[in-house]
């Protein structure tokens, strides 16, 4: 491999609980309205859940519930109720994540 390693500098997030975690309402189609890494605010949305059993009905909005920045998300588009849609974390400094470790006695 010729070159050198690019240096990276690992961004710490925490998830505080499970409101960092949005979960399907209904059985439907996922429509994906954010992005793993980009920075969101409670109240954006999320996605769209289009309802599969009545074409005729809305989708239903799905909301971030706090601030925070997208980790992960869902790469199916189908989904049953009480599925995971996405999980969003607030980034911390390497002091603040020392001060969780120390209070959590890890």
């Amino acid at each position: 491999i010729k070159g050198s390693a690019e240096g990276r500098a690992t961004k710490l997030c925490y998830v505080e609980n499970r409101a960092s975690t949005l979960i399907s309402p209904i059985d439907g189609m996922l429509e994906q309205r954010c992005e793993p890494g980009e920075t969101v605010a409670a109240g954006d949305l999320a996605g769209l859940v289009w309802p599969m059993d009545d074409p005729s009905r809305p989708p239903v909005e799905v909301r971030h519930a706090v601030d925070g920045v997208v980790l992960a998300r869902r790469a199916r588009p189908m989904l049953l109720a009480g599925d995971a849609i996405c999980h969003s974390g607030r980034p911390i400094t390497d002091e603040d994540f020392m001060s969780i470790a120390t209070e959590r006695g890890a």
